[in-house]
This record gives C-alpha cells, structure tokens and sequence, in this order.
C-alpha cells in the first residue's frame, strides 16, 4: 500500500541573543567561572507548520491549491 506525506514547513532567518553561559574561564582567568558575553546572532530555523498521511494524492491538485490556482 502507498501512502503520501504532505508537511508544510516555516524556513526563515531570527535573529537571537545568545551567551550568558556560566563558564569556566569566562570570568577572564581559565580557573575562574563567569558569564559569557551576550551577543545577537541570526540564525536560520526550520518549524512543521502542519503534516498529513494520504492513502492518495492528486498532484494537480496540490499544485493548484499550493499556487494559488484554485476555483
């Protein structure tokens, strides 16, 4: 038996603010612990917006719908 997975998945880019690690050698001696510096990153992320199993799938149909083209 066949069956067809449909996801629908968010990509995009956020920026964030990392550090803040309690951290041996952070507090400015390699023996002692202290706090990293917080800093902003961007970085890319990837959600499952929404996923079904199919036993059958008209293509022409997702790929109407997907574009926009549908009646």
């Amino acid at each position: 038996m066949k069956r067809y997975k449909i996801t629908i998945e968010e990509i995009g880019e956020e920026v964030r603010t990392i550090g803040k690690n309690w951290e041996r050698g952070a507090g400015g001696s390699p023996e002692e612990f202290g706090y990293t510096p917080e800093t902003q990153a961007t970085r890319q992320y990837s959600r499952t917006i929404y996923e079904q199993t199919v036993e059958d799938l008209d293509m022409a149909s997702v790929v109407s719908v997907v574009n926009g083209l549908s009646s």
